[in-house]
């Protein structure tokens, strides 16, 4: 039997896939920050990350980073870090460099491990999770409201963690250590016969602009902020991989109006430029990331006003 070269190089590439990841960040001196389950948490290895969003799955052996909405295999993992193209990043791994894949890094277990599974959901109350958004500056009250406390298994260990629903009836999942979900997809918060919206990356950013306008913090800066009427539409995009589905809602609900508040980051830029060129005549995308263009989001813009005024700001955030 003749095996094309087509085969060849197919199976060549599904073999340099199966390098663990987890192991040739190791070799480079490239460590956890946090292990949850099959998840590790790293500080993306190519970017300034201030708070650990670079997620590998060691049962997949993928990575994802969830500030930039990237993530696939080894290969590209490698791209971004030795700034090389494709067929660089294969002879990388595939010895040309002196280095020898199946010598220096073991291939990934097919170990099956369950995903994250929820037990229970209850009001949030947790003190570690008050804590955790008191750090971050969120109003608590206003965190209740919107959030559950989730108590969920994975990798057969049980956490717990803030609980934010998405639109697919799954979780964005938060604590401390550990950021992910149970599903994929945008959480709308949608008023029928309304023509505007407003459109966050995170939960975290649509909590930290209603926390700063319960408190009129914008006022106290000098900064002026779009405000939050209650009857306007919503879209929080839990990761701007999401970016079509609100495109979707905007066209499907005729959403003449928007103002995004997306990360003051190269995928957050992306994702406006695509809302624009999408909307572009009719519906005008405001970018609100001006009030915030010194931090990463408006969280990190939140977070700066409270250590600038944690007598006036935190004192006012108490747990009901």
């Amino acid at each position: 039997m003749r095996i094309s070269g087509q085969t060849m190089i197919q199976q060549d590439l599904a073999t340099i896939k199966q390098i663990s990841i987890s192991q040739y960040l190791s070799r480079l001196g490239i460590e956890p920050i946090n292990k949850t389950g099959r998840t590790l948490l790293y500080h993306a290895p190519y970017r300034t990350d201030n708070h650990p969003s670079f997620a590998v799955d060691t049962q997949k052996n993928t990575w994802y980073d969830f500030a930039t909405g990237e993530g696939t295999s080894i290969i590209d993992i490698v791209m971004k870090m030795q700034n090389i193209d494709f067929k660089e990043a294969i002879k990388h791994l595939s010895g040309q460099n002196n280095i020898t894949a199946q010598e220096h890094y073991p291939v990934a277990t097919k170990e099956k491990e369950p995903g994250i599974v929820i037990l229970k959901e209850k009001p949030l109350n947790n003190s570690a999770l008050i804590t955790y958004l008191q750090e971050r500056c969120i109003d608590i009250p206003i965190a209740q409201k919107h959030c559950r406390e989730i108590y969920y298994t994975a990798g057969g260990k049980r956490y717990f963690g803030i609980g934010f629903k998405n639109d697919a009836g799954g979780y964005e999942i938060r604590n401390k250590y550990f950021k992910g979900a149970t599903s994929k997809d945008i959480t709308t918060i949608h008023h029928k016969d309304v023509f505007t919206c407003h459109i966050y990356e995170g939960f975290l950013d649509y909590l930290s602009h209603l926390t700063i306008e319960k408190h009129n913090l914008s006022s106290k800066t000098g900064h002026s902020w779009p405000k939050i009427n209650p009857s306007e539409n919503i879209i929080i995009l839990n990761s701007v991989t999401n970016i079509n589905k609100a495109k979707d809602f905007l066209k499907n609900e005729n959403q003449l109006m928007v103002t995004a508040y997306l990360d003051n980051d190269d995928a957050g830029r992306r994702a406006v430029k695509e809302l624009r060129d999408f909307a572009h005549p009719y519906r005008p995308i405001l970018d609100a990331s001006i009030c915030y263009q010194h931090h990463k989001d408006i969280n990190d813009y939140l977070m700066s006003m409270g250590k600038q005024q944690k007598n006036s700001v935190t004192s006012k955030m108490k747990i009901s």
